[in-house]
């Protein structure tokens, strides 16, 4: 048997050490921490009682902003300027903080003590913004009729060609002509052509004030409430009959609409 090289023996020495090296590595890996202590049991049982322990909250985590003093320095900082500027407000008045601009829908502009030009405007803003909302229930109220099982969308839909917004005014004259002779699915007949919204009609499409303008000044609306009118069965032309002036004409519109 030979006896190892010298170039050998380093070798074997390393590879041997290596080993070891990796043995005690994975043997602390599997060995259990020392010096963590278990967790609290989260419930305990005496005779037929069952305790449940509440964990303790845990302590707030500040934020790098409050961490690094950015917050306490940007309050300070802040403050600091607020005197400055009421001490120079006495000189120069134009210095003087003012109350920040309020949305006009704000609830703060919806009070009795309110400026009423202030209060005015934040009415009819809230009125206007309810526009699609009412269209879209115009739109479900044509869908089921007035038929007897839902009595008030007829009042619904008298309101609504009084509306002040456009939009809502020509969804109540549509609905009225959708619903015209067209049965709902609860009702026996859904049709809306009472004798109040005929009249209704009539004033939308030909009524004029005392100067001669009309009564409505969208034309579409007029157009629509023509189509209405003789989709209920009513005269869709003037006392004289003459055609209106707008177009297009009821045929077509009818066509259109269909």
């Amino acid at each position: 048997m030979q006896s190892p090289t010298s170039y050998e023996l380093p070798k074997a020495r390393a590879v041997y050490g290596l080993a070891a090296l990796i043995i005690s590595l994975v043997g602390c890996a599997q060995m259990p921490t020392a010096g963590i202590t278990p967790s609290a049991p989260s419930s305990a049982q005496a005779g037929a009682t069952t305790i449940v322990a509440i964990a303790t909250p845990a302590a707030p985590q500040a934020s790098l902003p409050q961490f690094l003093g950015l917050t306490g320095l940007s309050a300070c900082v802040s403050t600091g300027c607020q005197r400055v500027r009421n001490r120079l407000g006495a000189r120069f008045p134009g210095l003087e903080a003012r109350p920040p601009m309020l949305a006009l829908t704000d609830p703060a502009n919806m009070k009795e003590d309110t400026n009423p030009s202030v209060k005015a405007a934040a009415e009819a803003k809230a009125e206007q913004d309810q526009a699609p909302q009412k269209v879209k229930a115009i739109n479900f109220l044509a869908s089921l009729g007035c038929g007897k099982c839902y009595p008030d969308t007829e009042a619904a839909l008298l309101a609504a060609m009084d509306d002040c917004n456009e939009s809502v005014r020509f969804a109540s004259v549509s609905a009225i002509r959708k619903a015209a002779g067209g049965p709902c699915r609860t009702c026996c007949n859904g049709s809306c052509c009472s004798e109040k919204i005929s009249e209704k009609l009539w004033k939308i499409a030909f009524g004029t004030d005392n100067c001669g303008g009309h009564l409505e000044q969208s034309a579409r609306i007029r157009r629509m409430a023509r189509v209405a009118l003789c989709a209920c069965g009513s005269p869709c032309t003037s006392q004289d009959g003459s055609a209106p002036e707008e177009g297009p004409s009821v045929g077509k519109v009818e066509k259109t609409e269909e």
